[in-house]
């Protein structure tokens, strides 16, 4: 009986994980659309904000606050991630943002106003935002979080 050197063996194995599909291949599919969205409306309550309805996350003090409304969102397209679990996803994303008073005020309303024109002014005169962005998307139990890297 020929014996095969333990090095060598090893180096097979690793040859053949490394070029393995299913090596690469999470045991779940990539999310949807819908599921990535969830997934960021999820983070950003997560850091801080309330969600007053599907799309729009709001932070607020006794005196004001702020609501970012996600007016559109498109994924790009996902693949599984290189290193460690999930998918690493493009999307494209629009956000809308306003101020808004709390303490029920003229002046406070006044206020909300003059922030909103100048988030306007440094917007170039548009309401929306549009960014790409990648992230990575990891599946948690029945729902999809995305990564704070």
């Amino acid at each position: 009986m020929k014996k095969i050197p333990a090095l060598s063996l090893a180096a097979c194995v690793a040859w053949q994980m490394a070029w393995s599909p299913s090596w690469a291949t999470p045991a779940y599919p990539e999310p949807s659309e819908q599921e990535m969205r969830q997934a960021i409306e999820q983070a950003m309550v997560q850091r801080g904000g309330s969600q007053t309805r599907s799309g729009e996350i709001s932070v607020d003090n006794p005196i004001n606050g702020m609501t970012m409304t996600l007016t559109a969102f498109t994924k790009l397209g996902c693949e599984p991630a290189n290193r460690g679990p999930g998918y690493v996803c493009s999307y494209h994303v629009k956000t809308k943002m306003s101020a808004h008073s709390n303490e029920g005020s003229r002046q406070g309303d006044n206020h909300a106003a003059a922030v909103n024109q100048l988030l306007r002014a440094m917007m170039g005169g548009q309401e929306e935002v549009a960014d790409t962005a990648t992230r990575r998307f990891l599946r948690m139990g029945d729902q999809w979080v995305m990564s704070r890297e």
